[in-house]
């Protein structure tokens, strides 16, 4: 073979091989998570655990020596907290102080750069939110519920680009969602103006591409784990696969479904945490108080005498903090607390309840190695 085909032949054979490499050693993002840094929703995910549970950045370490970073300031005030991805934030900001008696103020969805504060995008027209930015596979999905009674047009769920902001499809607004895994499931039915069918829909979050239909008697709460979803109506509990929609299996709920995990569901009652195997259905441990957020093993319940760790598999106490009576979120191995008296946020750590930090109080998020606390229109990360 003549030198140049022969140097040739090597190169290609290189290429195949580092190809081969790259195909086994790059790590894979399994499709609708989200990444290891983001706070993508309310309550972090479909579940409501109130806990990062792939945040691996800010552990008890940093949290020990909180330090201020930047403090952005959103155009004007926030309907609610932000989500938080790669870094920006995406929030429903109210456009201007103009208030009608009929519909109070007016917000939009915008997308603001978390290094900066410039902002980068404002989606959509002018509404009033009810659904708050839930951020998965590349799209925000946000809904509204109509400034008035007399504004039916205004019921809706969208999905943006968040890169661009621009809007993609849209259904009629229900208060029934869960955004899981690059899916978003509506509880959809009779809704303002609308007179529509009761019924469960499953869309691509990216398309809007509906993937199944379940019909329905009667609509509830949505939350997901795993591959379950789990729809609360009334004081009963319905299991459907979230692949299509199949029953899996209902019962008569030991009270409000709170946190879903993918091995035990907490339900609340008006006095205790009761928590339940997912699989098998039997009641694990019963234990007072308010459940507040779920990880890595530890079930985190506020009570009468201060913030409790209790062991998610057995319910056996752990350690009690009595100097804050409940906790906000979870993340890497801290837990934080509001302290009302002093109006901060508290850093504990979760193996032992033992005080690390106190910021300027808020409601926090932990995503991209950062504490992130919003007040108003004020967001301060901490590192």
């Amino acid at each position: 073979m003549p030198q140049g085909r022969r140097s040739l032949a090597k190169h290609v054979a290189f290429l195949v091989l580092f190809a081969g490499f790259l195909a086994v050693n790059v790590p894979r993002i399994s499709a609708g998570s989200p990444p290891a840094s983001d706070w993508p929703q309310p309550r972090h995910n479909a579940g409501g655990t109130n806990a990062n549970q792939v945040e691996g950045r800010f552990g008890p370490a940093e949290a020990a020596d909180l330090e201020l970073v930047a403090d952005i300031r959103f155009p004007d005030i926030l309907s609610g907290p932000p989500a938080v991805v790669d870094g920006d934030f995406v929030a429903y900001v109210r456009a201007g102080t103009h208030w009608t008696e009929d519909s109070g103020y007016r917000w939009r969805l915008t997308r603001l750069d978390g290094e900066m504060g410039d902002v980068v995008w404002a989606g959509g027209r002018q509404t009033c939110p009810h659904l708050p930015p839930h951020v998965t596979n590349g799209v925000v999905v946000a809904g509204a519920n109509g400034c008035s009674q007399s504004d039916p047009s205004g019921q809706f769920g969208t999905a943006f680009d968040r890169s661009t902001g621009a809007g993609g499809w849209s259904v009629t607004y229900t208060p029934y969602v869960a955004v899981h895994e690059g899916r978003v499931f509506w509880a959809l039915g009779p809704y303002g103006g609308y007179d529509d069918p009761e019924r469960l829909v499953a869309l691509d979050a990216v398309t809007g591409q509906r993937l199944w239909r379940r019909s329905l008697r009667n609509r509830g709460s949505l939350k997901a784990a795993a591959s379950t979803l789990y729809m609360q109506i009334g004081s009963r509990i319905v299991a459907r696969s979230v692949q299509d929609g199949t029953v899996l299996w209902r019962m008569a709920a030991p009270g409000g479904l709170d946190i879903a995990t993918p091995d035990v569901l907490f339900f609340q009652t008006s006095t205790d945490v009761v928590a339940m195997s997912a699989s098998s259905r039997e009641i694990l441990w019963q234990a007072p108080g308010r459940l507040d957020a779920v990880l890595d093993g530890q079930a985190f319940i506020g009570t009468p005498n201060g913030l409790v760790a209790r062991s998610v598999a057995s319910g056996a106490l752990q350690w009690t903090n009595p100097d804050y009576l409940g906790a906000a979120i979870a993340a890497d191995g801290v837990v934080y607390s509001h302290d009302s008296e002093r109006r901060t946020i508290v850093a504990i750590r979760a193996s032992d309840g033992a005080f690390l930090d106190s910021v300027i109080g808020g409601i926090p998020a932990v995503a991209s190695g950062r504490l992130y606390v919003t007040t108003g229109r004020v967001v301060r990360s901490y590192g």
